[in-house]
């Protein structure tokens, strides 16, 4: 299974995730976000874990793709969480490609493209006041029969205590998870990461595997 931690903004705990076993992991360089974290702080982190094999997946949400393109070329970020379509488009084949998408229901689902070649897709919950890191899912439910569930991770409310049950209806490629895995917005609590990697590891996934 794919595991992106998303949000760090200390050393020590990204170091600690890469560490742990993680697939990748998400720096946010949306302002309004509490996780957001800036170029410079960006190249820092991902120098943390540099050699480790973890992914840096920038998390993108507004900016020309000219900007994008520069802040990963700076903060050695190697894959791109976007939003926006036409952003998507305008940048395809700079970086590997994880298309997110906010679910509000089953109807959402069917504006959800195939991701490419080397990309994904993330489902997350739809939120007025943010894109991701809300700690709120959405009914997993729908997922059942959903044709690009092997391509998809999962995120919204994903936590040790509700992954149990996600795994339980969908068989998802990856999952992401925030706020599930902190003490503070942008602290990551060490014990919540190792627990819910056994987690993950207990339930049939011998490894955590990159995409």
């Amino acid at each position: 299974m794919f595991v992106k931690c998303c949000g760090f903004t200390r050393v020590e705990d990204i170091a600690a995730a890469a560490e742990l076993g993680i697939s990748a992991a998400g720096l946010i360089f949306d302002p309004r976000s509490p996780r957001f974290v800036s170029p410079a702080q960006a190249r820092e982190l991902s120098g943390a874990i540099a050699g480790s094999g973890v992914l840096t997946v920038g998390v993108f949400v507004g900016g020309t793709p000219q900007q994008i393109v520069e802040t990963c070329e700076y903060a050695r970020i190697n894959c791109i969480q976007l939003y926006d379509g036409e952003t998507a488009r305008a940048l395809s084949g700079f970086r590997p490609l994880i298309r997110a998408y906010r679910i509000r229901g089953v109807e959402s689902l069917s504006s959800v493209s195939a991701p490419g070649d080397d990309g994904m897709v993330l489902l997350d919950a739809y939120s007025a006041s943010a894109h991701g890191g809300t700690g709120t899912s959405f009914d997993w439910e729908t997922l059942k029969g959903f044709v690009h569930i092997k391509r998809t991770i999962v995120a919204g409310g994903v936590s040790a205590a509700t992954l149990p049950r996600l795994l339980s209806l969908v068989s998802p490629l990856g999952i992401d998870v925030s706020s599930g895995i902190e003490d503070a917005p942008g602290i990551k609590s060490h014990g919540k990461m190792k627990t819910l990697l056994r987690i993950v590891q207990e339930a049939h996934h011998d490894r955590i595997r990159t995409a």
